[in-house]
C-alpha cells in the first residue's frame, strides 16, 4: 500500500505550474497527489501525515524515458532488473520499452515499483520472438490483456521502423492505433510522408532517424504529435534544432535510446545535451521534455509529468548539495544544466518509496541494497 506523507524539501518544481516554488509542500495520501501549498500551510492543514523534511533537496516529477530499452539480453529478466534499477536510481519513474521479449522487461519493472510503458511490436522481418507481422501484433495484444489492469502499467504501438512496412500493414497499425486509443511510436525520416495514412495526430511520438527540416517540424507542430530526442544516443547523427522546435510549438520528450554496450539511462545527461543547443531560456523546456513531455507521448499525461493534486505521485528527490558549489537562486537550470543522476537521493512511484540513496536501507528496493547502489 502506498504511503501518506507530507513531503517539505526545498523546492518544488512541479512543470505545471513552469516555475519554481519556494518553500512549499506536496501533500500525498493513497499514492495521489492530495495538494501542493506552502510548506507552512500543509503543516497545519495536514497534521495527521508523516512528514519528511529535505531543506536541502529540490523535488521534480519523477522522470519519463520516452525510448528506452530495459533488456540488454534477450529474456533475461536478470539484465532487465538491472536496468530498472539504474533508472530509479537516476530519478526515471517511468520508460517506454521497445525491445523484443518485453515479458522479461514487464516482469523486472513490477518487482522494482517502477513504471512502464511497453511496445506492441509491428514488424515484418522473423525474429526469436515472433515470425511475421501478425506474430508480432498478436503476442503484443495478449500481453496487453493480460496485464492491462496493473496501475503501473501501460502499451503503445510500436512500428519503430515504419518503411519497411507495406502501406496495408501501416494503415492497420493506424486503424489499431485508433480503435484500443493506444500512442503509436516509431522511427521515421521524413513524418509528412506518413499523412495519408493517418499516423500524423496527437497520439503518435517520433523518433527521427534524421534531423527534422522544416517541412517535418511544421507537419509535427501542425498535427500535435511528440518529437523524442535522444541527444546522447547519435540516432539523429547530430544534434536537434531544439530552438526551432520549441519554437514551432513541437511537443518534445526525451529517451536515452540505450542498446547493448551504452548502458547508461542518465535523462539528466539528455537534459543538459538537449539544452545545449537551445539558449539559457531552455532549463525549463527541456525539464518539462523529460517529464510532461516523456508522459504525453506514452498517453499518460493525465496521471504523470507534473506535480499536479490528483496525479500519481511519481517524484524525485534532487539533493541541491554538491561538493563543487550549490545552486544560487531557484534551481530550474542547475537542474537542467548542471545536476546528474547522483543527485538523486529518493524516489517515489505512486507514492511508494523505491529508492533512497545513501541510507543503507533500500529494503523496499533489495536489488540496489544488494549490489551497493549506483553512482
Amino acid at each position: 500500500m502506498a504511503d501518506d506523507f507530507l513531503l517539505c524539501p526545498k523546492w518544488v518544481l512541479p512543470v505545471e505550474p513552469a516555475r519554481a516554488l519556494e518553500d512549499h509542500a506536496i501533500a500525498v495520501r493513497s499514492g495521489a497527489i492530495e495538494a501542493l501549498l506552502p510548506a507552512g500551510a500543509a503543516r497545519e492543514r495536514f497534521p495527521d501525515l508523516e512528514r519528511i523534511e529535505l531543506p536541502e533537496h529540490a523535488v521534480i516529477p519523477g522522470l519519463v524515458d520516452a525510448h528506452a530499452c530495459a533488456e540488454i539480453a534477450p529474456a533475461s529478466e536478470e539484465a532487465a532488473s538491472r536496468t530498472c534499477a539504474e533508472m530509479l536510481a537516476g530519478g526515471i519513474t517511468c520508460f517506454a520499452d521497445t525491445c523484443l521479449f518485453p515479458e522479461a522487461a514487464l516482469a523486472a519493472a513490477r518487482a522494482c515499483g517502477l513504471r512502464g510503458a511497453f511496445g506492441i511490436l509491428a514488424a515484418d522481418a522473423a525474429s526469436a520472438y515472433a515470425s511475421d507481422f501478425d506474430d508480432y501484433l498478436r503476442k503484443g495484444l495478449a500481453l496487453r490483456d493480460r496485464a492491462r489492469e496493473e496501475p503501473l502499467v501501460s502499451f503503445f504501438l510500436a512500428p519503430l521502423d515504419a518503411q519497411t512496412l507495406s502501406e496495408t500493414q501501416r494503415r492497420r497499425v493506424a486503424a489499431l492505433g485508433a480503435e484500443l486509443d493506444l500512442p503509436v511510436h516509431l522511427r521515421l525520416k521524413e513524418p509528412d510522408r506518413l499523412e495519408p495514412l493517418g499516423l500524423l495526430d496527437p497520439r503518435l511520438a517520433v523518433v527521427l532517424a534524421a534531423q527534422p527540416g522544416l517541412r517535418d517540424i511544421e507537419a509535427l507542430a501542425r498535427h500535435g504529435c511528440s518529437l523524442v530526442l535522444c541527444p546522447s544516443s547519435g540516432i539523429a547523427q547530430g544534434p536537434a534544432p531544439v530552438a526551432e522546435l520549441l519554437r514551432a510549438g513541437v511537443s518534445l520528450a526525451l529517451g536515452s535510446a540505450t542498446t547493448p554496450g551504452r548502458a547508461r539511462l542518465d535523462l539528466f545527461q539528455e537534459m543538459r545535451l538537449a539544452a545545449a543547443g537551445a539558449g539559457a531560456a531552455a532549463a525549463q523546456a527541456v525539464l518539462r521534455a523529460a517529464t510532461l513531455g516523456g508522459a504525453r507521448a506514452l498517453g499518460l499525461e493525465g496521471a504523470i509529468g507534473s506535480i499536479v493534486p490528483g496525479k500519481q505521485a511519481d517524484l524525485a528527490a534532487v539533493d541541491l548539495r554538491t561538493p563543487w558549489h550549490a545552486p544560487a537562486g531557484e534551481p530550474v537550470s542547475w537542474i537542467a544544466y548542471a545536476a546528474g543522476r547522483e543527485n538523486v537521493s529518493r524516489v517515489w512511484v505512486a507514492g511508494r518509496p523505491v529508492f533512497a540513496r545513501g541510507t543503507g536501507q533500500n529494503e523496499s528496493f533489495p536489488l540496489l541494497a544488494s549490489r551497493g547502489g549506483l553512482s
